[in-house]
């Protein structure tokens, strides 16, 4: 039976394959030119996948800029050759801290300091190479780069903004600290680096080795020499031992024992570090410690960056120095009950329809529970291994934050902070501003403020913008670190009630 015409052209027509319309280009205008640049910035600015690509660049540009630096701008002499004259007095074999003086004064810092400059003294004394320790000062700025960008690229994406850490180059005093100045803070600098790479890294490597237990102390004892060495050259450095002991504490999975073996090992390697002063009589001891980790030294008003502002009697006054310990200690107990144990711990998280006092106190009677368990417990894990700083995604950026606000904190109540002392938390700044959420038009003007407040001589007005910009920084971190919480826990709670509300809905079901 012959087949219907009609019926066949539709089968070959159906047997066709489909030809798709050719896709047609935008059109070559000025106006979309300009679009695709404007996208192309914003995605080599914003892109996290590209922030690797960035701290190479980045690192070039230190390098070349370094030498570049050492090279055309002259030395200016501050306090190397004092450094040098107290390790020459050393080296002829006095040991009285008292008795070790230089140009500029007697030696007030620990016995790390005199053993790094010891090694200085004797490079330098060959042929009196100073731009040879210039650049050795640049390989230190570069080698405290580098772990910084490790540090931030071990953030999750939603940290891994490329433009924040641009802001490691852009300060013209770090550059004199390090190059022209030859400073020691930039040695403590470098080790406090070491342990910010160092614990996230523990924290990593706990992830993935979770049932390596012996691992993870070792890490942990390198991680505890490394952070004894920075306390071992400048004493700022134990403005981050609450944090250290609090991360600690959750890295040794709430095992006081092991926690209390971290402190001890930076105590038994102070000790070490200055054995031949602790080991030539009484009064030789006593004289280290009174100047080596002197917390009543007095500074001069004439040269402080942050109270400048304030009438000298007031600033030398120990009722001030006292206001200020007692602040730092409030605001920084403030941030822990509010900030970091829910940061750390979910159970410690803010909790739903309570107010500021409410939450803080909920936090602390869990964070008491929790101690009181651990001191009846020592040798136990008293912390679930659920906590924040074992997530793959957030324990880095966690142990940074945690680290780079206690030390804010510190710096912020300081009893007086000089040139020099930018290196204490200059390294974080792109992470902390990142973290602050601001607008970037206020973080651009806020950066050149902050940056001329640490240039030529210190004024009174420069100092009241130096509080506002800090002060205000910690307010900004906690609103939004607040305000995360705050999310989670709102999440978490919708979340528990929308499962409960399926399986009331399966229940209904059944009985149907």
């Amino acid at each position: 039976m012959p087949q219907d015409s009609t019926s066949t052209s539709k089968v070959l027509d159906a047997q066709e394959p489909v030809q798709e319309a050719p896709k047609q280009l935008p059109e070559l205008t000025l106006k979309n030119v300009c679009l695709d640049i404007v996208h192309g910035i914003h995605l080599l600015l914003n892109d996290p996948f590209l922030l690797v690509f960035w701290s190479f660049l980045i690192f070039i540009i230190e390098l070349i800029a370094g030498k570049l630096i050492i090279f055309r701008v002259p030395y200016t002499e501050i306090d190397f050759s004092t450094y040098l004259q107290q390790v020459q007095l050393f080296n002829k074999g006095e040991l009285d801290y008292e008795k070790i003086v230089g140009e500029t004064g007697p030696l007030v810092y620990p016995a790390g300091h005199l053993w790094i400059f010891k090694v200085l003294n004797n490079i330098y004394e060959e042929d009196h190479n100073l731009e040879f320790i210039q650049l050795t000062y640049a390989w230190l700025l570069n080698l405290t780069l580098i772990n910084y960008l490790i540090s931030y690229n071990c953030f999750n994406n939603s940290l891994r903004k490329p433009w924040f850490i641009v802001f490691l180059i852009l300060s013209k005093r770090i550059q004199s600290i390090y190059l022209l100045r030859l400073f020691n803070d930039c040695w403590a600098a470098y080790f406090i680096s070491f342990l910010f790479v160092g614990l996230q890294l523990t924290s990593l490597i706990k992830q993935k080795f979770n049932s390596s237990t012996h691992l993870i102390s070792l890490l942990m004892f390198v991680n505890s020499i490394t952070y004894s060495l920075a306390i071992s050259i400048k004493m700022n450095s134990l403005l981050y031992l609450p944090a250290f002991l609090l991360i600690s504490f959750y890295l040794n999975n709430g095992n006081f024992f092991k926690t209390v073996l971290n402190l001890l090992t930076i105590i038994g390697s102070q000790y070490l570090i200055a054995y031949p002063f602790f080991n030539n009589g009484d009064q030789i001891k006593s004289n280290y410690l009174h100047n080596a980790f002197n917390f009543k030294r007095h500074f001069l008003h004439n040269w402080s960056i942050n109270w400048r502002f304030l009438p000298e009697f007031l600033f030398q006054d120990s009722r001030f120095h006292f206001f200020l310990l007692f602040s730092h200690l409030l605001v920084l107990s403030f941030f822990l009950f509010s900030v970091f144990l829910p940061l750390l711990n979910n159970k410690l998280s803010i909790t739903k329809n309570l107010n500021l006092k409410q939450n803080l106190s909920h936090n602390i009677n869990q964070f008491l529970n929790l101690l009181l368990t651990t001191l009846k417990k020592p040798f136990n894990d008293n912390i679930q291994l659920n906590n924040n700083i074992l997530n793959y995604q957030d324990g880095p950026q966690t142990i940074f934050a945690i680290l780079s606000i206690t030390n804010l904190i510190g710096v912020a109540f300081s009893r007086s902070l000089h040139y020099q002392f930018l290196t204490w938390y200059f390294f974080h700044l792109p992470f902390l501003i990142n973290l602050s959420n601001t607008n970037v038009f206020l973080i651009i003007i806020g950066w050149l403020l902050h940056e001329n407040c640490w240039l030529n001589h210190p004024v009174a007005w420069k100092s009241v913008v130096f509080n506002v910009l800090i002060f205000g920084l910690l307010l900004r971190i906690w609103f939004q670190l607040n305000k995360h919480s705050n999310s989670n826990s709102n999440s978490n709670s919708n979340s528990t009630q929308s499962g409960e509300q399926n399986k009331t809905d399966e229940k209904n079901k059944k009985i149907k």
